[in-house]
């Protein structure tokens, strides 16, 4: 009867939602997945929850634990089938990640492949590639203006959702001035190995002292201050970071119910001084394309 019971348990949690690919444990969660439809409750919030709610009952508990489980490295194949990764992207969803419009872009006639996820170390045995099939960008970006420098990469196969690997939430209120932390696979000047996640403390500016900073930058390529943040870099001359920065996200764990939180992304680096040491970094606003990017992801085709 225990038997029969448990069998029981281990099929409705397989075909919940028609997802037979994340199986749940009959310890941890009960037969039905929760419903994640609120007032109010924005599309890609009602699906981050859901993810979240994989991650807890997947089957992979072998699966290491990953501190950064939604940032990924973009690939890039040189000539001589050598990888290079220069941007960042951040999982949204098992078959997206958000990321610059200029990532998307070929760097020095290489195009993008895939997205490597699952550790901090881009070199390890144990990370997972996900390989790209549709890259998006936004409707009104156009190389090299600055304005709506936002793009989308569609993969081939639906990513598993586990301790390794879990999109992140979109930010969708106002991001005020204070302290955050940055992370990406780049080369900062105390350490010109790429290989590791690096994290670095900026201080992101307020409305008034971001619009004054940004006139230098302004060109004709960047002539107007729209869907920016202004980011402080790091004053630590070995820490900040002077190039393939384009991507990192600043990411933010936020509390979604009692001794629960989810991680949100909130902005990712655009451009800006990327070589001078306590330079400005410009960062994509999430918030200000929210609903592009909900369309684009779970407005047609669920995951």
């Amino acid at each position: 009867m225990k038997t029969a019971l448990i069998f029981t348990v281990l099929i409705a949690c397989l075909i919940q939602a028609g997802r037979a690919n994340e199986a749940c444990s009959p310890l941890s969660v009960s037969l039905s997945e929760p419903d994640f439809r609120a007032p109010g409750r924005r599309l890609s919030e009602e699906w981050c929850r859901e993810y979240n709610w994989e991650r807890k009952c997947s089957s992979g508990q072998d699966v290491e634990i990953n501190e950064h489980p939604y940032l990924g490295a973009i690939a890039y194949r040189k000539e001589n089938g050598d990888l290079i990764f220069a941007c960042a992207a951040t999982l949204i969803s098992p078959k997206f990640a958000v990321t610059a419009g200029h990532c998307l872009r070929s760097i020095n006639g290489m195009t993008p492949e895939f997205v490597r996820f699952g550790n901090k170390n881009i070199t390890s045995e144990t990370v997972i590639d996900a390989k790209i099939d549709r890259k998006i960008f936004h409707p009104q970006y156009t190389h090299p203006k600055r304005k709506n420098d936002i793009g989308l990469l569609e993969f081939e196969n639906r990513l598993p959702v586990n301790k390794a690997v879990t999109p992140a939430c979109l930010w969708s209120q106002e991001i005020g001035s204070d302290a955050a932390k940055v992370s990406a696979w780049a080369t900062t000047r105390g350490n010109k190995s790429p290989d590791v996640l690096r994290t670095m403390t900026v201080q992101i500016m307020d409305s008034e002292s971001c619009e004054k900073a940004a006139i230098p930058y302004f060109n004709r390529h960047f002539r107007k201050l729209e869907g920016y943040l202004c980011v402080n870099d790091s004053s630590d001359p070995n820490e900040y970071f002077s190039e393939g920065s384009s991507g990192a996200p600043i990411v933010v764990s936020a509390p979604v119910a009692e001794g629960e939180d989810m991680s949100y992304v909130k902005a990712f680096a655009t451009f800006g001084s990327l070589y001078r040491l306590g330079g400005i970094t410009f960062y994509t606003k999430i918030p200000n394309y929210i609903d592009w990017i909900e369309q684009q992801v779970w407005g047609i085709t669920l995951f």
